[in-house]
């Protein structure tokens, strides 16, 4: 039988440390500072790589066997990336270093040094997220189908509902438009987990060529007499299906038609969040906008040849890694032969949410050439 490398000195191989860190997950938790909500067999946390508001689509498994067992032990993914890996990437991803360096912070994890040989694993393999068993895909497509479920199991009609009046509360009046947007919906009970259910505002999530991939859930409270976010249920806000390059379409502006049959010489507004961008399309009803529900995700959606003007609409104190994000889309879109544009609230206003509630002024806008793109 062939020797493994890296077995005959009692020197551990990435592979082997990769293995390890698996099994060892929350401590690589506990190393990293990522701290969250156990929702089953995941650690559900903010995302510290970028700017993630609110927890929900960055998972870790800490539960159950590990891969080279047929589990997901130590496997990770932010679902609104597309981002993932095992416990080894994940030192890698969250610290910045290279190989080099997360073997190092992995040995301090598992404890081994120059003078402890520890009992290493014979490793043929290590397996990746997308090949821990023959049946990933099948998983795969039976929560894109579960997804698609609720959202079309959910009530199509929200005037009155619980999400119109949480809307109404954020300055969102939808009534104005005389339509609502059809990726909206309301779900008077809503899957949390364990057996709970919750009211929710339930979005379906599409690709540029129009397929469904999943939802992006709000769960939702009543106190003092207003709907809100809940405060019973954490993490809040959950995506499920596929993410990477999805968005939800909250208004397809003038045309009418969908982002696909766009016209020729058109554009489109992108927000980073749901009711940033049902405040510009209350505001601004004659165009076209997407919610991408994380900055990071902006540059993977595709959008077709006829969109020549991309408006990214950025909260007023976006700066650091966030800007930096921008700025990638930014590039890609040009890339694309497209004109990019930056806009921001007025003066004293965070986002643009916080504008729908005084009178929205969208008076505001760069070039991306002049812009900190």
């Amino acid at each position: 039988m062939a020797e493994f490398k890296g077995y005959r000195a009692g020197l551990p191989t990435i592979k082997q440390i990769a293995c390890r860190l698996n099994d060892k997950i929350d401590d690589v938790c506990a190393w990293l500072h990522l701290r969250g909500v156990q929702e089953a067999n995941d650690l559900v946390c903010k995302n510290p790589t970028r700017s993630d508001k609110e927890a929900g689509s960055f998972r870790i498994c800490t539960k159950g066997p590990a891969p080279m067992d047929g589990g997901r032990r130590g496997l990770w993914i932010d679902h609104a990336t597309g981002e993932k890996g095992d416990a080894f990437d994940l030192v890698k991803y969250i610290t910045g270093v290279d190989d080099i360096g997360a073997k190092e912070i992995g040995m301090q994890i598992l404890g081994w040094n120059g003078e402890t040989i520890p009992d290493l694993p014979h490793v043929h393999e290590r397996p990746k997220h997308e090949q821990v068993d023959d049946k990933q895909a099948e998983r795969e497509a039976k929560k894109k189908g579960y997804a698609l479920s609720l959202f079309i199991g959910a009530q199509e009609k929200i005037a009155g509902t619980p999400v119109d009046l949480y809307l109404k509360g954020r300055g969102i009046d939808l009534s104005v438009l005389g339509r609502q947007p059809h990726a909206i919906r309301y779900a008077p009970a809503c899957p949390v987990g364990n057996g709970r259910r919750c009211p929710a505002m339930i979005c379906c999530r599409q690709r540029g060529d129009g397929t469904q991939v999943g939802v992006h859930i709000t769960y939702l409270g009543k106190y003092d007499g207003k709907w809100t976010k809940s405060r019973e249920v954490d993490p809040v806000k959950k995506m499920m299906g596929q993410g990477p390059g999805s968005f939800v379409p909250i208004a397809r502006g003038n045309s009418g038609k969908p982002l696909k049959e766009a016209d020729e010489g058109s554009s489109v507004l992108i927000a980073e969040g749901i009711e940033t961008a049902l405040s510009l399309s209350v505001a601004l009803p004659e165009d076209r906008v997407l919610a991408a529900l994380s900055v990071t995700n902006i540059k993977n959606i595709e959008l077709p040849p006829s969109i020549t003007d991309v408006y990214l609409c950025m909260d007023a104190d976006e700066s650091g890694s966030t800007a930096r994000t921008y700025n990638q889309a930014a590039r890609v879109f040009k890339e694309q032969g497209r004109r990019v544009f930056c806009v921001r609230p007025p003066a004293g206003f965070n986002d643009f949410n916080d504008v729908a509630r005084a009178s929205f002024d969208a008076s505001s806008e760069t070039e991306a050439e002049n812009a900190p793109f």
